[in-house]
């Protein structure tokens, strides 16, 4: 048979049965049996669980022997090669069993496994998953424990399954393989009534060489009790319990050190009903009573073991026993005639806890202190814990990554904006706070922003946006330069009501064209923390591209009328004044007509990375150097990168074409009728310098008309009076 379900028993009422019926629920499939040690129960618990459950078997004691004893009874009678060991109220989760199962036969069998533990609502019978319990540790000096959380457990990865090593025994669920529970002799038969014997099965593994490995995949529900209802616990017999295991597991220089400190602890305790000599007195001697079994497997467990109390010490960092100390060894007369000391420590209790383990969630929250309330999306905040014993706190935050942790501090962050809840949660107690998760979108990436030199002459600046999500948080936004410092950036205006911010930014430095991704970046924080980055290039005219020819209709619009004004031109590139009037003058009121042809090319202008030069240059002067000098020649940049070059200007054809009265319709007629073309030449190239926002175009660019390519003019008809 593949696996034993042993459930050990003692007045359990109606939770007996539930925790066979979850375990016959969750081990449906496997090669299993249950088997149920009876304690010696009156409250019929057992009778009906038969009942519901014919397959179970029991196997009980008469008369009341105690946790200890009636564990061992049912690993005897039990006939699988893995024991599961469970308590009478305990709900194991779908697939819990089936894993532990696993984990023993991956182990080959070498260590003992235990699950996570949470606490049970009997009423409703589910598992309370804000109580969760991991490790379980152990103080060999009073023999205190204390759960532990995941955190703190050294990893112990096996054959592609991460386990964690576990100090002691959480006897309440763990499973082991027949062979081992063999070998470690089994819970001690000797021990009475309730306490100590998880902890001693668990010290006698380690010390023989076999691990506690924590699993946390399967999840086993526990009912942690205030009080005993079902049971009392004499305090001497827990005392007794605690001698037998120090007996059989410490070496004699230890067991004669701890011995002493235990009297210390116990022996002013006062007196017990009908054992006037005091509590320790009493414990002594029914320890004495069963001494030698303590001995005889005390010799099984010293001649077998490979490791010794000061190497568990040392591996889970318990302040004592260490091999450094001065072991204080008192004469055995004095122990053991319960003799008075100096100085005796406080005694423990009477009323000894009624769980068999401390409740996984022994702690208190008063509150939850987030790193900020108001966070970016995608960046780790930490949560503190505010309150007592906070190292059994779980934690939830739905939809974060963790959603859930444990401890007294928990970090996490969210990939979706908006608000956010985060509890956490111990025993009875439980705290929430909310945080604001925000989305910070730029615009545009990369921001492009120009650059003029000197950079004071023309500020090339471009004004951008950014939406935030949720809106309201967007008055909480500033923006910062990052990188090389090759920009400057200013606020123009927050509007809460859509959650957009816009923004100028202005380069102070041209970005090299090496760092065409840009080296400067643009921040948008919340407090300390960066919520969105986009790029910032400084963009400067480069290069002169490829001119061409553009040949347009001399639509009306162009066809403008001057007297000897040539800035009246759209195509102005007159370097000279118009041709003199003829002489003789053309008398009064008579006005002279005539045409100028003027070849036109579209010169595009390229960035430092050879795209062509972006719109924030648009409307920015052309200067060309003729001469000795740089002149406007008034093109301004377009929007799409290119300025209009008058390269060619042809005298009048006829100084007077047409000489007419002021005014009259000739005049008028003349001027709206169609201009013959004009026979185009070539131009011989021109070697030309340009500079565009202070930036002189790389290289001198040469340019030239062929006539073969070019089908047209523009042409500006002019008047004199």
């Amino acid at each position: 048979m593949r696996v034993s379900i042993i459930i050990a028993a003692h007045n359990e009422g109606d939770r007996l049965w539930r925790t066979v019926a979850s375990c016959v629920e969750t081990s449906a499939g496997l090669d299993c049996e249950i088997v149920v040690g009876d304690d010696a129960s009156w409250d019929g618990s057992v009778e009906e669980t038969q009942q519901r459950f014919p397959q179970v078997r029991v196997v009980r004691h008469d008369e009341r022997k105690g946790a200890s004893p009636t564990k061992n009874l049912g690993a005897r009678h039990a006939r699988g090669e893995t024991l599961v060991f469970l308590d009478g109220h305990t709900k194991p989760e779908p697939g819990a069993i089936e894993r532990l199962i696993e984990d023993v036969e991956r182990l080959k069998g070498d260590a003992i496994i235990t699950p996570t533990v949470t606490g049970l609502c009997v009423t409703r019978w589910k598992s309370l998953d804000h109580q969760q319990g991991h490790g379980y540790s152990l103080e060999l000096e009073r023999l205190d424990c204390a759960w532990l959380p995941l955190s703190s457990l050294r990893p112990h990865p096996h054959r592609g399954r991460l386990f964690y090593e576990c100090p002691a025994l959480i006897g309440c669920a763990f499973a082991v393989h027949r062979e081992l529970y063999d070998d470690l002799r089994g819970f001690d038969p000797q021990m009475l009534c309730w306490g100590v014997e998880d902890l001693d099965f668990g010290l006698k593994s380690w010390l023989m060489g076999h691990p506690i490995l924590h699993d946390p995949e399967p999840v086993i529900g526990h009912r942690f009790q205030q009080r005993f209802d079902n049971f009392e616990v004499p305090i001497e017999q827990l005392i007794v319990n605690q001698l037998r295991l120090a007996r059989k597991n410490f070496t004699e220089a230890v067991w004669s050190d701890w011995l002493e400190r235990c009297r210390n602890r116990n022996r002013n305790s006062g007196t017990l009903t009908n054992h006037p000599e005091g509590l320790w007195a009493r414990a002594w001697q029914l320890f004495t009573d069963l001494r030698p079994s303590a001995e005889h497997e005390r010799a099984h467990l010293l001649a077998r073991r490979v490791h010794d109390e000061f190497w568990f010490a040392d591996r889970f960092d318990l302040p004592w026993p260490k091999l450094q100390a001065d072991h204080f060894v008192p004469s055995l007369r004095s122990m053991e005639s319960g003799e008075a000391g100096t100085s005796p420590s406080p005694s423990p209790s009477p009323s000894p806890s009624p769980s068999p383990s401390p409740p996984p969630c022994g702690c208190s929250v008063t509150g939850i202190t987030p790193t900020d309330s108001t966070i970016c999306l995608g960046k780790n905040i930490t949560f503190t814990a505010q309150g007592e014993n906070l190292g059994a706190v779980s934690w939830s935050a739905p939809g974060a990554t963790p959603e859930t942790g444990t401890g007294g501090s928990f970090t996490t962050k969210w990939d979706s904006a908006g608000s956010k809840t985060v509890t956490a949660s111990c025993c009875d107690t439980s705290k929430s706070t909310d945080v604001t998760v925000v989305k910070v979108t730029f615009g545009k990436n990369p921001i492009r922003t120009g650059f003029t030199i000197p950079p004071e002459k023309l500020k090339i600046s471009v004004t951008e946006f950014l939406t935030c999500d949720p809106i309201e948080a967007v008055s909480k936004i500033s923006l910062t330069i990052g990188g090389q410092n090759r920009a400057d950036v200013q606020i123009i205006e927050t509007i809460p009501e859509t959650g957009i911010l816009h923004f100028t930014v202005v380069g102070t430095s041209a970005t090299p064209e090496t760092k065409r991704n840009g080296d400067t970046t643009l921040q948008a924080r919340i407090g300390g923390n960066i919520c969105a980055t986009t790029q910032v290039i400084v963009i400067v005219p480069k290069k002169i591209k490829k001119a061409y020819p553009q040949v347009a209709a001399s639509p009306p619009e162009v066809r403008k009328n001057f007297a000897g004004d040539s800035k009246s031109s759209p195509v102005w590139f007159v370097p000279t004044v118009p041709p003199a009037p003829p002489t003789p003058p053309l008398g009064d009121g008579k006005v002279g007509l005539g045409t100028i042809w003027v070849h036109i090319m579209i010169i595009p202008v390229a960035d430092q990375y050879g795209d062509p030069l972006d719109a924030l240059y648009q409307g920015v002067s052309v200067a060309e150097f003729l001469g000795n000098n740089w002149v406007n020649i008034n093109q301004p940049l377009t929007a799409n990168g290119t300025y209009k070059d008058p390269v060619g200007v042809y005298s009048i054809k006829d100084p007077l074409d047409y000489i007419a009265d002021a005014g009259s319709p000739e005049e008028a007629n003349w001027l709206a009728a169609p201009i013959p073309a004009m026979p185009l030449t070539p131009l011989d190239p021109q070697n030309i310098r340009v500079s565009i926002a202070g930036h002189e175009i790389e290289p001198i660019t040469t340019r030239q008309v062929i006539p073969s390519k070019v089908s047209g003019v523009e042409r500006v008809r002019i008047k004199w009076q």
